[in-house]
């Protein structure tokens, strides 16, 4: 009998339970109770399938696939984070970055690419997701691949890494702008630093990175799982 867990387990706790040609159902049975009384849904395996891809099929008719990617990345506190950040901000935010400028302004296949960096200011990881036409899942998850894969060919470039500092910069500065935006942006660097940054932390923090650095990261933040809720 194999077990095994989706990872990070804290955001997808599922586990896989799959026996052999000679493995009695009742023991499939009992190891994906024992799963259950532990937290985990057991998911039992009636063939194989991609080793990275939590593929979810709905009943209901769905205007709209959802493509996504996660992947566990250093907690804030590290200095790799924030190369992860910027790593992020090169490959997609927005409408733009080296995926969004593909997928959206040359190809049409999505509308729009959600990027975070997600963290409790312990664990942390690393999100995209993207609503996509149903004809257009295939295309779409064959170009997150290819795009993925190629930072490790074509690592990101001293060009990219100024215009991703700059942008986080500008949205560390400026994006806060309400009451209740700036109240939130300060609880979060509480959250993630039990403290509040000083002025001009961040521009030393930033001035410390390299594309050195980011391309250390890659090799981690491409080793993510695909997820995809579809018909």
């Amino acid at each position: 009998i194999v077990g095994h867990p989706f990872n990070p387990v804290y955001l997808l706790p599922l586990v896989e339970v799959l026996g052999g040609k000679k493995t009695a159902a009742a023991a499939i049975d009992n190891a994906a109770t024992f799963y259950t009384s532990v937290g985990m849904r057991a998911l039992k395996v009636r063939k194989e399938m991609d080793k990275d891809m939590l593929r979810v099929r709905l009943e209901h008719p769905i205007a709209q696939a959802q493509l996504g990617y996660v992947v566990p990345a250093p907690s804030p506190t590290s200095k790799d984070a924030l190369a992860w950040r910027l790593l992020l901000w090169v490959l997609s935010h927005g409408y733009e970055g080296r995926l969004g400028t593909e997928a959206i302004a040359k190809r049409g296949l999505v509308y729009y690419v959600d990027s975070r960096y997600r963290s409790d200011g312990d664990r942390a990881f690393v999100s995209l997701a993207m609503g996509v036409d149903p004809a257009k899942v295939e295309p779409m998850e064959q170009l997150l691949r290819a795009q993925l894969a190629l930072l490790q060919s074509s690592p990101p470039t001293e060009e990219e890494l100024a215009e991703a500092k700059r942008n986080f910069l500008g949205r560390m500065q400026t994006a806060a702008e309400s009451n209740e935006e700036i109240s939130a942006k300060l609880a979060l660097e509480w959250l993630w630093y039990g403290r509040l940054l000083e002025p001009g932390e961040v521009e030393k923090m930033l001035a410390d990175i390299t594309t050195k650095d980011l391309a250390k990261a890659v090799p981690a933040f491409t080793s993510g799982v695909f997820a995809l809720v579809s018909n």
